[in-house]
């Protein structure tokens, strides 16, 4: 039987975030990207964190290196790496400049990564999804394990789940049956879907470089600190201003955070719809409260149109840790590709 290994790339660690580049700040707690690796058959974690002067491609070669031998893999093993993406990978051979976004990098990455790992006589498989996309394939299953026995094997395949990742950007991805991600011939870019302004956004901001009003621009982590700069210059506050808001979860900055969020909620329910979306990254990680929120905007503003359970919202809206579902929803991944492919 093959193996299935799932990697984690997360430019944040567990312990905080990091600001996105384009906002200057002094709060960042990591500047160590990490790895996070789960091996299937055995369950198996390890976690590593590493210089950005090391380069991506030779530390994946290196855990992937350890994770074999401590495994004592000597199967087929299908690999895949899960990060946020779009995807700069280099070697010391050479320098890939093309940025792949992934999944349909993949074809490339197998071609720059093949000669690398075949030195380890083992047979791997190497494909490339991003954490949305590996997020709503977890989601899927845990679903599907849910409906198993209340509607059997054929009709447990007929949900679809979204899941929005709120952190350094702001995006999401849908999955069908068998956990497939829609459209997942490219890179989702949901992130850049248009939204509403919030009316009490008087002066809106909005950090994307490429358009104005779409869902990252208003809703990162980048965008939530410049609103929280404006008012505490405006009201004269003397503090750090993402210390002063998480102080207060009842602030109005995050009611219009909810409320851009709900927004990519209910893009979803109009255009899939989804029996579940799952809430998942820093963003919900650090400031849980915002989940509640979240849920109660979504309430507000259904109508005939948008059919989900009311009375259920917290089962319809659920909130994941996104390392732990991105490490889930790549081995599935994995176990897909294999079955396409005849190995299982």
């Amino acid at each position: 039987m093959p193996h299935f290994i799932s990697i984690y790339y997360s430019t944040y660690d567990v312990k905080g975030i990091r600001f996105d580049s384009a906002t200057p700040t002094q709060r960042e707690t990591s500047k160590r990207p990490s790895l996070l690796a789960l091996v299937a058959d055995s369950n198996s974690k390890i976690e590593l964190s590493y210089e950005d002067g090391d380069g991506f491609t030779n530390t994946l070669k290196s855990v992937y290196r350890q994770l074999v031998s401590e495994e004592k893999i000597t199967e087929e093993v299908w690999l895949t790496v899960v990060g946020y993406g779009p995807f700069e990978f280099r070697t010391d051979l050479k320098r890939v400049s093309k940025k792949a976004r992934a999944p349909a990098g993949g074809h490339d990455l197998d071609k720059i990564f093949g000669n690398e790992l075949a030195e380890l006589s083992v047979r791997t498989n190497f494909q490339v999804v991003t954490d949305a996309q590996a997020v709503v394939t977890a989601g899927y299953w845990e679903m599907h394990a849910e409906r198993y026995d209340k509607l059997g094997p054929i009709k447990a395949h007929g949900q679809t789940v979204a899941c929005v990742i709120g952190g350094i950007g702001l995006g999401g991805a849908v999955a069908g049956p068998y956990g497939e991600p829609i459209g997942s011939a490219h890179h989702s870019e949901f992130g850049h879907t248009r939204i509403h302004m919030d009316g009490r956004d008087d002066t809106p901001i909005t950090i994307c470089g490429q358009h104005q009003g779409c869902l990252q621009g208003v809703g990162c982590w980048a965008a939530l600190e410049k609103r929280a700069q404006k008012f505490c210059n405006d009201k004269k506050i003397k503090t750090d201003e993402m210390e002063f808001l998480f102080a207060n979860p009842d602030h109005e900055i995050w009611k219009m955070q909810a409320k851009y969020i709900s927004q990519a909620c209910q893009n979803f329910m109009f255009a899939t719809p989804p029996e579940r979306i799952i809430l998942g990254g820093s963003m919900f990680e650090l400031a849980p409260h915002l989940v509640d929120m979240v849920r109660d905007e979504v309430v507000t503003i259904g109508d005939e149109f948008l059919y989900f359970p009311a009375d259920q919202v917290d089962k319809f809206i659920v909130a994941r840790r996104l390392a732990d579902e991105a490490l889930i929803g790549g081995v599935h991944s994995g176990l897909r590709s294999a079955q396409t492919n005849h190995s299982v």
